[in-house]
């Protein structure tokens, strides 16, 4: 049968934000417990990394912010990223950095978390790093998408899944703000495999 799209039943409101020109791809979409909406994405704005723009639809006069890079610049694809959010409307982000497979830089993955209140990232909190070599073995792809990210809503606390490149080990881990970088907490895949995992995100 014939297919009809949604705002031709008025039913949904193009609310899009004015991407940047360049590349963008990959993104991960969430609204926060005050209902602003966040998109992380990959862009070749700013040496090709994750940015973010947020959006509150309850605003005098509702506007997209700027896009704000969250890797760094160096042109080495800062390419997936997965974000959560809490109850006291806090948003958190995981990223991978320098992951794409056809650069040279060692890539290592980081988490950020967003303030509600002040509208502000806080500094880069160091997850794994991995080397170029063991990254891309014998010169085949790794898969990037390794993390993914659930936030326990009242309390604030991040649960990820992230892979060791090393050891072949697929990890639960948990981070809670303030802590200086992540704990291990469960293994779901024993050593020994580099099969590839994609995780999947969902809520806790």
């Amino acid at each position: 049968g014939s297919t009809v799209s949604g705002s031709a039943y008025n039913m949904f409101s193009d609310t899009s934000p004015a991407f940047p020109t360049q590349t963008v791809q990959n993104a991960s979409l969430i609204v926060d417990a005050l209902d602003r909406v966040h998109v992380s994405f990959y862009s070749t704005l700013n040496g090709a990394t994750v940015h973010h723009m947020w959006f509150d639809p309850s605003a005098t006069t509702p506007k997209w912010s700027a896009a704000t890079p969250l890797g760094n610049s160096n042109t080495q694809a800062d390419y997936y990223s997965c974000m959560a959010a809490d109850n006291a409307g806090n948003t958190y982000v995981i990223y991978g950095v320098d992951v794409q497979t056809t650069k040279t830089a060692d890539p290592f993955w980081e988490l950020r978390k967003w303030d509600g209140a002040t509208q502000t990232w806080g500094n880069p909190v160091p997850i794994y790093k991995t080397t170029r070599a063991q990254y891309k073995t014998s010169g085949g792809e790794n898969d990037g998408r390794v993390i993914c990210l659930a936030c326990d809503e009242v309390t604030g606390e991040l649960y990820f899944t992230y892979r060791n490149f090393e050891t072949g080990e697929f990890l639960l881990a948990r981070w809670a703000d303030g802590d200086p970088s992540p704990t291990t907490f469960a293994k779901l895949c024993d050593t020994g495999s580099h099969g590839q995992w994609i995780a999947r995100q969902c809520s806790c």
